[in-house]
């Protein structure tokens, strides 16, 4: 899968914003526990104020796992 890794700062930034003036970003963690954003994200950001997210390169991500509930 492919993302936009962001260090802390840029993680809170983002997840208070909506990428498409509809959604809101979601940042997640990888194996590494690092936060990035999706693709999707990435490609579908409109909102003028997150624009410096297309300034970052996207990546190879490794996503984790997650744990079954059962």
């Amino acid at each position: 899968m492919k993302g936009v890794k962001l260090n802390l700062e840029q993680k809170r930034l983002l997840e208070v914003k909506k990428f498409d003036g509809v959604q809101f970003y979601n940042p997640v963690l990888d194996v590494n526990n690092e936060y990035f954003i999706s693709e999707e994200e990435y490609n579908l950001t409109t909102n003028p104020e997150t624009f410096w997210v297309k300034e970052l390169p996207l990546q190879q991500i490794e996503i984790k796992q997650s744990t079954p509930l059962i």
